[in-house]
């Protein structure tokens, strides 16, 4: 971690051009925050600016992000959340 931190020049922010790949880093990253069952504003910030870089519309994000933790929240398989989180996008 230590290394990371001081050489972040040498890591590269690497969008997956598959778009399924794409939906679950973005569930991977909202799924990593939910862990402890709280998320700080910090965190769901990062969820959204990952959403956005990911090239999702801004407008739809936060409903994005709140979807997936609801459905993480209320214990809905990832295929279930995928499946719900594509209908926002379609």
């Amino acid at each position: 971690m230590k290394e990371i931190q001081t050489n972040t020049s040498g890591i590269a922010f690497e969008v997956p051009t598959d778009p399924k790949q794409r939906l679950q880093r973005v569930y991977d990253r909202v799924h990593m925050t939910s862990v402890d069952k709280s998320i700080h504003a910090d965190e769901l910030n990062l969820c959204n600016l990952f959403a956005i870089r990911f090239g999702y519309k801004r407008e739809i994000v936060p409903e994005l992000v709140n979807t997936i933790r609801g459905d993480i929240a209320n214990g809905q398989s990832i295929p279930e959340t995928l499946k719900r989180v594509q209908m926002l996008l379609d």
